[in-house]
This record gives structure tokens, C-alpha cells and sequence, in this order.
């Protein structure tokens, strides 16, 4: 069953629910623009702070058009500090709300439950106490794309856990979903 594509709202309306941790007073960059400016750069494979405010510098012409930024781009430093103040949780949400707009699954469709660590959130690597970040995400076979994600901190949470979460979320009946080894315990 498709759903109406003219129902449809875009990624901008969903990230204007993403609360905004900045004061308002002083405010240079407009939450939406720069959040989608993010978005924007990490399709075009740039993922570094200092990767995204240089990819947001040499497209700034069209971005300047776009969302009739004032004052330029965001710097790397802003940027660092924006995004790890950001809401993730929230950012989430919006994300999850978005995309559930374009993927429906149906009896007999089939989904990947996988878990990555995620670059540079390592801590105490080489000892007892380490811990890192992950992402554990639901990825849809027939249309290739993520319908949903769970952030994990392995201290906290294990990405079993996160796996019955998306599992949980789930709405359709009858879909087949694929999973590594890690899931493949008599406990569960």
C-alpha cells in the first residue's frame, strides 16, 4: 500500500521540532538552514567539522539563495559546538517521523538490523573502561534506505537492546529481518 506522496511534509518541517539549545539573543544562523546544511554536506560525503564548514563555504552562493542567510556560513568551531549540543534524541524523532513517510513495509518484506561504532567517540581504547557510541539501524531491503536507528553508548546500552527497540517500533506484521550473529543467543 503506497501512501499519498501529496500527504507528504518535508525534512525542514520535522527538524523545526528539534529544540533549539541556543540563546536567541545573538543568534547568527537560523536552526533549519544550518541543520540542512549539515544534512547536505554529509550526502556529499563530508562528515568532519572542518569537512562541513568548507563544504558549506564553496557552495555558499547556492545556500545563500536558498535560505537567505545574513551573515555567511557557520565556522568550524560554531559548528563543532552546535552539533554536540544538539538534541540528539529529538534530531532523531524528526528523523524517524520524516522517513516513515516514504518507507511502509509490508508482509514479506525484508529488514537488516545492524550496529556500527561510530569514528572518533572512542574513549579509554586500550583499557578495562573503554567505551564508545553506535548506531544500531533498521535498514529496508526493497528500498534501500534506513527506516529507523537507535544511538547506543556501550557503558549504558548494548546494541541487543537497541535491536529490540527497533523491533518493537515496528507496526507491520509478517516481514523477515536479518540480523549478525550477535543476536543469536538462547536468551533471547
Amino acid at each position: 500500500m503506497q501512501k499519498n506522496v501529496n500527504m507528504n511534509h518535508s525534512l525542514e518541517y520535522f527538524l523545526k521540532q528539534v529544540p533549539d539549545h541556543r540563546r536567541a539573543q545573538g543568534l547568527m544562523h537560523q536552526k533549519v538552514p544550518l541543520l540542512m546544511m549539515i544534512v547536505l554536506s554529509n550526502m556529499a560525503g563530508c562528515y568532519g567539522y572542518r569537512e562541513m564548514a568548507s563544504y558549506m563555504k564553496d557552495n555558499y552562493k547556492s545556500f545563500k539563495e536558498l535560505y537567505e542567510l545574513k551573515h555567511g556560513v557557520i565556522k568550524h568551531v560554531a559548528l563543532r559546538t552546535f552539533i554536540q549540543k544538539l538534541d540528539f534524541k529529538a534530531l532523531l524523532k524528526a528523523f524517524r517521523e520524516w522517513s516513515n513517510q516514504f518507507i511502509e513495509l509490508e508482509e514479506g518484506d525484508i529488514v537488516s538490523i545492524d550496529g556500527k561504532g561510530l569514528k572518533s567517540t572512542v574513549e579509554n581504547s586500550h583499557d578495562a573502561s573503554q567505551n564508545y557510541k553506535s548506531m544500531v539501524s533498521l535498514f529496508c531491503e526493497k528500498t534501500g534506505l534506513i527506516k529507523d536507528t537507535e544511538m547506543i553508548e556501550l557503558k549504558k546500552n548494548h546494541e541487543i537492546g537497541a535491536a529490540q527497540s527497533l523491533i518493537g517500533r515496528l507496526e507491520a506484521k509478517g516481514i523477515i529481518i536479518t540480523t549478525d550473529a550477535l543476536h543469536c543467543q538462547k536468551k533471547l
